[in-house]
């Protein structure tokens, strides 16, 4: 698989802004790395997204996130990590990805406010699963011309979800 569209060692980051009635202010700071990594013995990368509230807004609402994945090489999901903490609630959120010949194990596990909220394994017969940070790498380097619906599969904590494409050229 070719991947031309992100290189190891890129950090991207964003200015997050608040616009609510009147009130139109910077409300955090959000980045985007990327970075090669060993994941269970597996050459990989790892992709960290995070996001801090920041000045007035961090006084009324506190926002610091965490969210990382590793993927092989060849851009298959590895595993998949939320460390949240927003206002007053923690929770924390593993999500691994095993692979076996026509099938795909996923562990999802959910920790709120220091109380399991899951802790469950599920099979997919999908030829690829990514997370919310992975897929955002693998999208990059898809030939959307020839994508059907379907092709792109998507898990968030228990949830799969088949997004549907729309192909947007002249």
């Amino acid at each position: 698989m070719e991947k031309n569209f992100f290189q190891v060692g890129e950090e991207l980051t964003y200015d997050l802004y608040l616009k609510y009635g009147l009130l139109d202010t910077k409300a955090g700071i959000s980045t985007l790395k990327t970075s090669s990594e060993n994941y269970n013995n597996i050459d990989a990368y790892k992709m960290t997204m995070t996001a801090k509230s920041v000045g007035m807004i961090n006084t009324v609402f506190t926002l610091a996130d965490t969210i990382s994945c590793y993927m092989t090489k060849d851009l298959m999901a590895l595993a998949y990590m939320i460390n949240t903490h927003e206002g007053n609630q923690h929770s924390k959120e593993l999500t691994t990805y095993e692979y076996s010949p026509g099938t795909i194990t996923f562990k999802a596990k959910l920790i709120c406010n220091d109380i399991l909220r899951f802790d469950e394994k599920f099979t997919s017969v999908q030829s690829y699963l990514y997370d919310m940070i992975s897929i955002l790498f693998y999208i990059l380097t898809l030939n959307y011309s020839k994508m059907k619906n379907g092709d792109i599969t998507i898990t968030s904590g228990r949830k799969i979800f088949l997004p549907t494409i729309f192909i947007i050229s002249s």
